[in-house]
């Protein structure tokens, strides 16, 4: 795939939207910009005028939701260890941002109540559940996070687990839910508790845009690094794009 920051020589200019006005999500944050899953790459995307920044929680040992996408901490934290294996008191000395650059120095693996209070009035917040254990008391936990910070209007939570977001809706049916999905033929596309499909994009058509807007659906599609390709979905009408440049898709 071509990055959208390789793709230097393209005219704003020439490109007209005809579709709604399509929100960008950042993902993980801005996280070409910042260790992803930090307040850094949150507040970033931020700063890159992204509508919502997409983050990743799970739960560690001891029961604390903090911002991590992979099971194993290995890739981001160099520890050798599940987050589930991890207490929150050793999560919390992790130097994460040294790792990524000398420049965030200091940045910590943090907390789902420290971004949102972090964020708040700056950026929402796309919350995706990683039910790695089909974990009820982890999405009891988000709820909770959320009510507790009147955050439910200034998010989205989105899983690959369907179950999850049932809980979601039924706990409290204030905030919106969305199916994050690779697009099978067996995938329903009228989910009772789903305000959104979160698609990956190559999977993405007009025909199928149409038809969960039909059906009341948003459609977000996902990752999209590539001009051309966010213009053509622009213009067959999805509602979201979540893109590791919010800045440059910004522009477009």
């Amino acid at each position: 795939m071509v990055s959208i920051m390789a793709t230097d020589n393209y005219s704003v200019k020439k490109f007209t939207v005809k579709s709604k006005n399509v929100k960008i999500i950042g993902h993980r944050g801005s996280s070409k910009r910042a260790p992803e899953n930090t307040i850094s790459s949150i507040l970033c995307a931020a700063e890159d005028k992204a509508d919502y920044a997409e983050l990743d929680v799970q739960e560690t040992k001891d029961g604390v939701v903090i911002l991590m996408h992979d099971k194993n901490l290995k890739r981001v934290a160099k520890v050798d260890k599940n987050t589930s294996e991890v207490l929150y008191k050793d999560i919390k000395k992790i130097d994460l941002g040294s790792i990524y650059s000398e420049k965030f120095k200091g940045e910590k693996i943090p907390t789902l109540d420290e971004v949102i209070k972090a964020s708040s009035g700056k950026i929402n917040l796309d919350i995706e559940i990683k039910n790695y254990k089909d974990d009820t008391e982890l999405v009891k936990k988000v709820v909770q996070i959320i009510k507790n910070n009147n955050f439910e209007n200034k998010c989205l939570v989105c899983s690959f687990d369907y179950s999850a977001l049932v809980k979601v809706k039924k706990l409290n049916p204030r905030i919106r839910t969305g199916y994050i999905t690779y697009l099978s033929k067996k995938d329903n596309l009228n989910l009772q508790y789903v305000d959104y499909y979160s698609i990956y994009y190559p999977k993405v058509n007009k025909g199928i845009v149409e038809k969960l807007h039909r059906n009341n659906k948003k459609v977000h599609v996902w990752t999209v690094d590539n001009i051309d390709d966010a213009k053509k979905l622009i213009q067959i009408g999805v509602d979201d794009i979540i893109t590791d440049y919010p800045n440059v898709l910004e522009n477009i």
